[in-house]
């Protein structure tokens, strides 16, 4: 397995501390090992990031893989999901069970209560795949 990087730009639209925008890219099956958040420069304290899944087109929910709000501080995280044994109980926290999330198909950046920026947000998500 290698390590692979894709990078989208959003662009947000509107009045100062309303404004609005998101950008998706496609991914084939990997695991999401970790996010850089890059706020443009006159993105206020306000900013909401949003990074999520988008599958409705396969019938299935959105589910967010990462959420930082109201925060303008660049930044790298590392989204992680709690593992589950074999009985599908979920791994006690003192034994250290939180694993990259296998990502597929769309996934979403969303960015709220920014300015109109071009670019509000740079994000590049590292992926395992």
């Amino acid at each position: 397995m290698s390590v692979f990087t894709r990078t989208v730009e959003v662009v947000t639209q509107g009045s100062a501390g309303v404004a609005s925008g998101s950008s998706r890219l496609n991914v084939g099956p990997a695991r999401l090992l970790a996010v850089r958040l890059d706020y443009g420069a006159t993105a206020p304290a306000t900013t909401d990031v949003t990074v999520r899944t988008d599958r409705r087109e396969a019938g299935d929910d959105w589910r967010n893989l990462l959420i930082r709000s109201n925060s303008n501080a660049d930044g790298v995280f590392y989204p992680r999901v709690n593992a589950h044994k074999t009985d599908a109980t979920t791994i006690p926290a003192g034994d250290n069970p939180y694993e990259p999330q296998v990502v597929h198909g769309y996934i979403e950046v969303l960015v709220n209560q920014c300015n109109a920026i071009d670019p509000a947000l740079k994000a590049t998500l590292y992926f395992e795949g």
